[in-house]
């Protein structure tokens, strides 16, 4: 069954990122940007399913141990960053700083060699 859960995160995290890319061309059109947060959030709950709420309260480090899934929490962070960018761009500068604060810090580590 691991095989099976592979090929599912594997799908859904490439369905995200297509997701993610069509949303930064969407950040191009000042009439569109309006909705890109609500998008955004929309994608963070199809990648993180029923434990995004949970995974959203704990600090990053708990958050990424739970995830267990380095490209998952990379994309988790890609979402956080494009939405900090969309916040940034309708006006609300503190909104976007929590949550590019909050990205950055979720990104997973290098591992050390």
């Amino acid at each position: 069954m691991p095989a099976a859960r592979d090929d599912y995160m594997f799908r859904l995290v490439t369905q995200v990122n297509i997701t993610l890319q069509y949303l930064r061309e969407k950040l191009k059109d000042e009439t569109a940007v309006i909705d890109v947060p609500g998008e955004v959030r929309a994608a963070v709950s199809l990648l993180l399913g029923p434990q995004r709420a949970l995974l959203e309260r704990l600090d990053h480090s708990s958050a990424r141990q739970i995830v267990g899934n380095a490209e998952v929490v990379r994309t988790w962070s890609a979402l956080m960053m494009l939405e900090a960018d969309a916040e940034d761009q309708l006006g609300n500068q503190a909104v976007a700083a929590t949550l590019r604060t909050r990205a950055v810090a979720l990104s997973p580590q290098p591992s050390a060699n």
